[in-house]
């Protein structure tokens, strides 16, 4: 799995400038989860560490997504509480496409789970629980 690259980042950086509505901000979310569901396969983390951290990566954009939207000062200008039905479903499933890479990290660690929690306004959040994350010699 590869990480978002510095032109898609700009890319999303630059349409969230223009995000007017809950439904351009889903059309943003789905196209993060079509190039995290493209990039799945793509590359390899040899070190679950580096794989961990491609998957923060991926969160972190979706996150900046939903926060420059929804967070205190957002472009969001309704009246309606919480978030619409297209944003809920394109958010779900993003996370959904960090399953399998954050399983990986969990089958070639000491860790015993992992979490992928979604929370208004700030959007996702990654979490593995467990004896020792870091691989020996990392400097964690």
């Amino acid at each position: 799995m590869l990480p978002p690259d510095e032109g898609f980042r700009a890319d999303i950086a630059g349409r969230m400038e223009r995000v007017g509505s809950e439904e351009d901000l889903a059309g943003v979310l789905g196209d993060i989860e079509q190039r995290i569901s493209g990039v799945l396969r793509e590359g390899s983390a040899d070190d679950p560490i580096e794989l961990l951290g491609v998957v923060e990566a991926w969160a972190a954009l979706l996150s900046y997504a939903m926060a420059r939207f929804y967070a205190p000062g957002g472009t969001l200008r309704t009246s309606s509480a919480g978030w619409g039905d297209g944003t809920a479903y394109q958010v779900r499933r993003a996370a959904e496409a960090l399953r399998e890479p954050l399983q990986s990290v969990v089958n070639r660690t000491d860790a015993s789970r992992y979490s992928i929690i979604i929370a208004f306004p700030w959007g996702v959040s990654i979490g593995l629980s467990g004896q020792q994350l870091m691989s020996p010699g990392s400097g964690f």
